[in-house]
């Protein structure tokens, strides 16, 4: 699982849980969430006024701010931005290189962007990326529009059949085996998220939302050398269909990604 858009996600669902329900303090996810095992320093830069920015926050402090703004959810969301030179799923392995972003929607909407650069490289921890999540107005931006989670489940079991075929064909052993296994998972009805599962609090999460986001963080295959992205196919035929698969695969487990995190939330459970 990418670990960027792990920690979006987190902030979005333990942002969500905290604003249905704000009678206990603001989650610190600096300190709890396996999100930021490798974060040294993380600071949210509000909106600004008048071309400033007011002081920088910390989590617990964003989200006191956002509900005294009126915000009364926060959502994954995928900006469009301007296309670089890579691929998507290919630039999704690079630092930054993820179109993701949390939206606050409520009385005021805005969107926070997250920006990762290496702080102290030789840290003894390891906690060596520092955070800014950048804030900005998004006057009149409504809640987004959410595709059912079976409809996406269904789409990315789809794609995921059509990996696993390809990997066997070509003699990708370790590959069809991988894809199988989410495959298994998909089906299964239950699946538990394999990396960072404390990303999505239970409840107020839906169990089927956990069983897509979990589907989704298995599926994901998008990283450096070794990874799905690093395979080369032996003829043009063969690639192009690798080609086709794995930028439909990265879709999927991405709109995976968003249904699950944007999932209607149980509200009676987060009360309680």
């Amino acid at each position: 699982m990418n670990g960027e858009l792990a920690n979006v996600i987190a902030l979005a669902l333990h942002g969500s849980a905290w604003l249905a329900d704000p009678s206990g303090p603001p989650p610190e996810l600096e300190r709890t969430s396996s999100t930021f095992q490798f974060v040294g320093a993380f600071q949210v830069e509000p909106p600004p006024r008048r071309w400033k920015r007011d002081a920088t926050m910390d989590g617990a402090t964003w989200f006191r701010w956002l509900r005294e703004q009126g915000v009364e959810r926060l959502w994954l969301a995928t900006p469009d931005r301007v296309r670089g030179p890579l691929a998507p799923h290919v630039g999704a392995a690079f630092a930054n290189g993820g179109q993701w972003a949390v939206l606050a929607t409520g009385r005021r909407s805005s969107v926070w962007v997250p920006r990762w650069e290496v702080g102290d490289a030789h840290r003894a921890d390891r906690r060596i990326w520092d955070v800014r999540l950048v804030g900005s107005w998004a006057e009149g931006v409504a809640p987004p529009q959410r595709a059912p989670v079976g409809t996406a489940l269904a789409g990315l079991t789809t794609v995921l059949e059509a990996a696993e075929a390809l990997a066997r064909e070509q003699d990708l052993d370790s590959w069809a085996t991988w894809f199988a296994g989410a495959l298994e998972q998909a089906r299964s009805g239950h699946a538990e998220i394999p990396y960072h599962a404390d990303m999505a609090p239970c409840p107020p999460v839906t169990p089927e939302a956990r069983h897509l986001l979990g589907v989704a963080a298995r599926s994901w295959v998008f990283g450096g050398m070794g990874s799905w992205n690093d395979v080369w196919m032996q003829d043009d035929e063969a690639q192009a269909r690798y080609d086709a698969v794995t930028g439909a695969l990265y879709r999927a487990v991405v709109d995976a990604c968003v249904v699950a995190t944007n999932a209607d939330l149980d509200r009676s459970a987060a009360a309680r």
